[in-house]
């Protein structure tokens, strides 16, 4: 299910902001500074006048700058970053299985299992900005990794007690509070949530604190940030509470969507419960107080990571950007678990035979699988499942050439802007190409445009040293 995206990340190449970052680093070096100083400097501007996730932006012109836009160079960063993402996904769902919901070892895989199809195959096949994007992969993967990691290592140190799972945790929680405003929120919940397990469950109060404050701290210090909503010239007047209702709005649309839309989903949720109910569970020590409860605060959790972004961007924007909508459907993916465990769990409270019998499970075990391929066959006739798209892309070649296209109008940039000779507006004319693909659009701005007053392809411009790049489609 990995697989796939994984590959695909093998045609990726840089677009408009991978130039801009690299372009803020050369030109804040020509100031007199060293290399890792113009990244301190630009990641300290970008606080003040841009947005406030300070981690991420130090992590983008940081890796900018050492790539410096090299395409192989960006591929073999994405491929391994996706790579250690789905890994470090594997890692934190197995811990949260074994050592925080006290399942057995082996039970703990058909649940990851469960999730990655989630992941993988009912995440809207859009452009998968996340891992095909190099900048939006660096601001939101990595912060998000850290932040998976550093919950992991909470809960390693709460059981063992050895400071250096402590130590990590505190400083990639640190770090994670420093990453795009929806990926902080989610971290700071999420450490609060672990902190109130090892609070009531480890009974270890002083510890849970401590570890998750420092989350709690790079998490204000991002909000706090003078530059939050810079872009957008302030807030204006009542738009703190107008985008309440709509972000409760759109987490209702996006649940509605995964539930009816796409049934596979459907049937993951139903499985997982059906597996669990086949476990019988003995004494809890916590009791799963008013589960109903506990799904309000699970759903409001979601409004609460998309809100401060909806905020900055406005909810119009925020529903295009994948990259962000991303995060958020993670969160929704992870947030229905967790509901379905606690609920299993307030079953065993309260019922405490309330478990398939040994002699039912190979029937439910059918029952599953016969809804599965329901389900299945439902998505394909749909064309519904990301990953097999994915796969008939690599197969039948769409993606490479939509790579190669988009490298060749690259290199045409390149060399025009070398044969410049003092010209400050560069022409190219290219053929044009239909993007159908997972990969990320190139964001080329098509005729002319006036520099002074469009963005347009000034990214590529600054980086090649020239006022603007008009891109004409050859007839």
């Amino acid at each position: 299910m990995c697989l796939p995206l994984v590959l695909c990340t093998l045609y990726t190449y840089p677009v408009q902001d991978d130039f801009f970052y690299t372009w803020k680093v050369w030109t804040t070096m020509e100031e007199g500074h060293t290399a890792f100083g113009a990244v301190l400097l630009c990641t300290l501007r970008s606080w003040k006048d841009f947005s406030g996730y300070f981690f991420s932006m130090f992590l983008c012109h940081l890796s900018d700058a050492l790539v410096q836009c090299d395409i192989w160079g960006i591929r073999l960063w994405q491929f391994v970053q996706a790579l250690f993402f789905y890994a470090t996904v594997f890692l934190f769902i197995r811990t949260m299985v074994v050592k925080v919901f006290r399942y057995e070892k082996e039970k703990a895989l058909p649940v990851i299992f469960l999730f990655f199809i989630c992941l993988t195959s009912l995440y809207y096949f859009e452009e998968h900005e996340d891992f095909l994007w190099f900048c939006a992969s660096v601001i939101y993967l990595i912060p998000m990794m850290f932040i998976l990691t550093g919950c992991v290592c909470m809960v390693y140190a709460l059981e063992s007690g050895r400071k250096r799972y402590m130590l990590l945790a505190m400083v990639l929680g640190f770090l994670g509070g420093g990453g795009v405003l929806n990926i902080a929120a989610f971290g700071c919940m999420l450490y609060v949530m672990t902190a109130y397990w090892g609070i009531v469950v480890r009974r270890q109060i002083k510890k849970s604190v401590v570890m998750s404050l420092p989350m709690l701290i790079g998490g204000v210090i991002n909000v706090i940030a003078p530059g939050n909503f810079a872009r957008k010239g302030g807030l204006a007047s009542g738009e703190i509470w107008k985008t309440v209702p709509g972000t409760i709005q759109y987490v209702c649309g996006r649940v509605k969507m995964f539930l009816f839309q796409y049934p596979l989903s459907t049937v993951v949720f139903i499985a997982l419960f059906i597996f669990l109910l086949c476990i019988p569970l003995g004494v809890q020590k916590y009791k799963f107080y008013v589960p109903f409860l506990f799904t309000l605060v699970m759903f409001l959790e979601v409004c609460v990571v998309i809100y401060p972004t909806a905020l900055g961007y406005g909810m119009d924007v925020y529903q295009q950007m994948d990259r962000s909508n991303f995060i958020s459907d993670f969160v929704i993916f992870f947030n229905f678990f967790l509901t379905i465990f606690y609920w299993r769990g307030w079953l065993a409270v309260k019922f405490q035979n309330a478990y398939v019998k040994e002699k039912y499970r190979l029937t439910a075990a059918l029952g599953i699988l016969l809804l599965f391929a329901c389900a299945l066959g439902w998505s394909l006739k749909w064309n519904k499942i990301s990953s097999l798209r994915l796969y008939r892309e690599l197969c039948n070649g769409e993606a490479a050439s939509y790579a190669s296209w988009n490298v060749s109008v690259i290199e045409a940039m390149e060399k025009e802007c070398e044969q410049a000779e003092g010209k400050n507006i560069i022409e190219i004319s290219t053929s044009p190409a239909k993007d159908s693909t997972c990969l990320e659009n190139p964001k080329f701005l098509y005729g002319y445009y006036d520099p002074e007053e469009t963005f347009g392809n000034g990214s590529y411009a600054r980086f090649y040293g020239v006022d603007a790049i008009c891109i004409y489609e050859r007839p």
